[in-house]
């Protein structure tokens, strides 16, 4: 197939890379809300782009420039980098890379799926596949193991593509040459270094100097953007109590965990002595699933029903209000959480995020309000 391949290597990569004609029926684009999952964004021959996987895709691109530039990421610099474009691209690339594999005859079977899941260490624990933490960070992410499953063979096609894409494209000895010179290339320099401490003391700055500078400089002196959330959180040790533990699953566990229980001649203490221990241990981990159970029920009856604060006075839980904060002084009760800068600044007003985690429970977090960042100094251009 290969051979075949760089045969045509002129043809089909520069259709690939012009892009094949397709026929896009754009049936939404923009904000909407209810009855999203049944939408679709776009449709290329008879694969469906749906409004959860645009918005999927959007989240991202929003959480990979959070990461990139932290507090310097404005709602300016948002609408300048049109990610809802990007995103549509990027689902409208990956379907048509997808088309073309298989066209090509690229398959992913199942084993190198399964190999792929087995050894990724956000599944492990201990370094050995843990079922118990694949299931809970695919809840997390709201997508079953199938989706999940059907996904990564989607990913590995196009892996698959680009490597044919590079295997069949040809490099000459020139181009071979040029980039060996360009990362080998030395130079040998003559300096005097000069500190700039040596002249600092002298310079006496104008007010309208240092207006010139605060203008020019804007970012470096702005005050971040803050945000203020509510939450309901569904502690582990709240469900703890309510759990059942059975003589088996103490035997188990105790069996499991051993070296957990040894002396430090390593001796394994017997299980008389270690039983409470175990099921206190056995109610805690039962707490936090059941913790998560809630957590995931109510976010899928809030997000439908789009009624945070009723659901709360229907079935009698806490909302707790944050004040203002910005991304690098989170409030202490929402430290701990697990990715939880990620979603605050990337929700608009009246969305929720999805289930977040942390070491005592879960929460479903609802986005209240937004103040920019503003001039410590005043307003002046820039700021």
């Amino acid at each position: 197939m290969l051979r075949s391949m760089r045969k045509h290597a002129r043809n089909w990569l520069m259709k690939l890379l012009l892009g094949i004609i397709i026929i896009v029926f754009i049936f939404y684009f923009g904000s909407i809300r209810g009855k999203q999952q049944a939408e679709s964004v776009a449709i290329i021959d008879d694969v469906i782009i749906s409004y959860t996987d645009f918005r999927n895709e959007h989240q991202s691109l929003i959480n990979l420039y959070r990461q990139r530039l932290g507090n310097s990421l404005t709602e300016d610099i948002l609408k300048k980098l049109n990610l809802k474009q990007q995103a549509l691209n990027n689902l409208i690339d990956r379907a048509v890379a997808v088309r073309k594999a298989d066209e090509l005859k690229l398959s992913v079977s199942d084993e190198e799926v399964r190999s792929f899941i087995l050894s990724y260490p956000a599944f492990q624990k201990s370094g050995i596949f843990d079922n118990n933490k694949y299931q809970q960070i695919l809840n997390h992410y709201r997508m079953s193991p199938e989706n999940f499953e059907i996904s990564q063979k989607k990913a590995f096609k196009i892996a698959k593509l680009e490597k044919l894409i590079k295997e069949s494209v040809k490099v000459s000895e020139k181009e071979v040459y040029d980039i060996y010179r360009i990362q080998n290339e030395k130079i040998n320099l003559e300096f005097i270094k000069i500190a700039v401490s040596n002249f600092s003391e002298k310079v006496k700055p104008t007010d309208a100097d240092l207006k010139k500078h605060l203008e020019k400089n804007s970012e470096a002196f702005r005050i971040p953007e803050k945000v203020q959330v509510q939450y309901i959180a569904f502690f582990g040790e709240d469900f703890a109590d309510t759990t059942e533990v059975k003589e088996a699953e103490v035997k188990d566990y105790y069996d499991q965990n051993k070296t957990k229980f040894a002396k430090s001649s390593g001796e394994s203490l017997p299980l008389h002595e270690v039983k409470d221990k175990i099921i206190a241990e056995i109610k805690s981990m039962k707490g936090m699933n059941a913790a998560w159970s809630e957590a995931k029920k109510a976010h899928d009856i809030i997000y439908q029903e789009e009624n945070f604060e009723d659901f709360a006075t229907k079935n009698g839980s806490k909302i707790s209000k944050t004040g203002f904060f910005a991304g690098n002084d989170l409030p202490p009760e929402l430290v701990q959480i697990e990715d939880v800068n990620k979603y605050m600044f990337g929700l608009q007003e009246g969305e929720i995020s999805p289930v977040l985690s942390s070491p005592k429970g879960f929460y479903v977090i609802k986005f209240v309000s937004r103040n920019p960042y503003t001039c410590p100094f005043g307003s002046r251009k820039g700021c």
